[in-house]
C-alpha cells in the first residue's frame, strides 16, 4: 500500500473506506481483514469501542494529524459512502460458519451487582442483542478497573488478579461491535464520575 509523501498515512481502498462508512453508524463490517494496513486495523479498533455519537469526531481528529492529505475531501468521500454497499467490498462468509457449535448458556446477569445486571438488561433490549454480548466486554473491562487492588489466593502462596481476557462469537451484523461500545460507554461514564468525586474530596480536604 502507498503512502502520501512526507507522512505515514497509508492511502485507503475503496473497501476500507466503504468499512468506515458502516463504523461511523454503527454498523458491522468484514473490511478490515488480515489483508488490512495496520493504521486501518488500529482505526477500526478505536472506532469500535467509541461510542457511535463521537466516532465521526475521533475520525475527524485522527485524520486531521496528517497535513499531507486533503482533510475535507477525504472526509467528504466517507461521508458519501451508502454503507449498506460496504459489505460487498468485504469478503463473503459462510453462512453456517458457526453450524456444530454447542449453544451457549444464558449469560448470569444475575449474579452481578444491580448496577451491572440492569444496564445490560437495558442494552440488550434497546439492541435486540443477548445480554452476553455486553456482558462479556463489561467483564473484561471490570476487571481492568479492579486492577491489583483486589486480589485472590487461589492456595497458599498462589495469587491471582482480575485479568481477564474475553471474546465475543457471533455471525456478521448481530450487534458485536455496538454492544461493545455500550459496555466502553458505561466503563467511562463511570470512571467519570469516580474523578469528579475524587476531585471533589481532595478539594474539600484542602480547604479543611
Amino acid at each position: 500500500m502507498t503512502e502520501h509523501a512526507g507522512t505515514a498515512f497509508p492511502v485507503p481502498t475503496d473497501r476500507i473506506k466503504t468499512g468506515i462508512a458502516c463504523l461511523l453508524l454503527g454498523q458491522e463490517t468484514s473490511a478490515f481483514d488480515n489483508g488490512t494496513h495496520p493504521y486501518w486495523k488500529a482505526m477500526a479498533a478505536r472506532l469500535q469501542v467509541t461510542p457511535v455519537g463521537e466516532r465521526p469526531a475521533l475520525l475527524k481528529t485522527e485524520i486531521q494529524q496528517h497535513p499531507g492529505i486533503d482533510h475535507d475531501r477525504f472526509l467528504a468521500e466517507i461521508a458519501a459512502i451508502d454503507p449498506n454497499d460496504a459489505e460487498s467490498q468485504a469478503p463473503e462468509v459462510e453462512s453456517n460458519s458457526l453450524v456444530g457449535l454447542p449453544e451457549a448458556l444464558p449469560f448470569p446477569t444475575d449474579a452481578l451487582p444491580p448496577v451491572l445486571h440492569d444496564y445490560i438488561l437495558d442494552c440488550s433490549l434497546a439492541r435486540g442483542c443477548p445480554p452476553e454480548f455486553i456482558g462479556v466486554p463489561l467483564l473484561a473491562l471490570a476487571g481492568a478497573a479492579i486492577g491489583t487492588s483486589t486480589l485472590i489466593e487461589a492456595k497458599p502462596g498462589w495469587v491471582e488478579q482480575p485479568s481477564l481476557y474475553a471474546v465475543v462469537v457471533a455471525p456478521s451484523s448481530t450487534q458485536k461491535s455496538p454492544a461493545m461500545g455500550d459496555a466502553m460507554e458505561f466503563t467511562t461514564s463511570q470512571a467519570w464520575r469516580h474523578e469528579i468525586a475524587h476531585k471533589q474530596a481532595l478539594s474539600r480536604f484542602d480547604q479543611e
